[in-house]
């Protein structure tokens, strides 16, 4: 199977040839469904990233906050004051 440079490539050759006119259109009515299909699939794949990128933000707020319950907890068990309490040992979202 022809990657889309190899057909672009191929329909040049036509025209810089004096290909058939029946041939030229054709050809580029190839090249604008393949183009179509890479544009759908390229939208599809963004709505992926997006929901995913969601879900992972989700995730790591739930995980924060579970981190936070367990650390007071802890405190809690150890009788720490309000003034010293322990600090989670990473800085930022999960660490980065």
């Amino acid at each position: 199977m022809k990657s889309i440079g190899e057909h672009l490539d191929e329909l040049d050759r036509m025209v810089e040839q004096g290909g058939t006119t029946d041939k030229i259109p054709s050809q580029i009515a190839f090249i604008e469904r393949e183009v179509a299909a890479l544009q759908a699939s390229h939208s599809a794949e963004i709505q992926r990233l997006a929901q995913v990128g969601e879900e992972y933000c989700a995730e790591c707020a739930k995980l924060e906050a579970e981190l936070k319950n367990l650390y007071s907890a802890n405190d809690k068990k150890a009788g720490k004051t309000p003034n010293s309490v322990s600090k989670p040992p990473i800085k930022g979202r999960m660490g980065r």
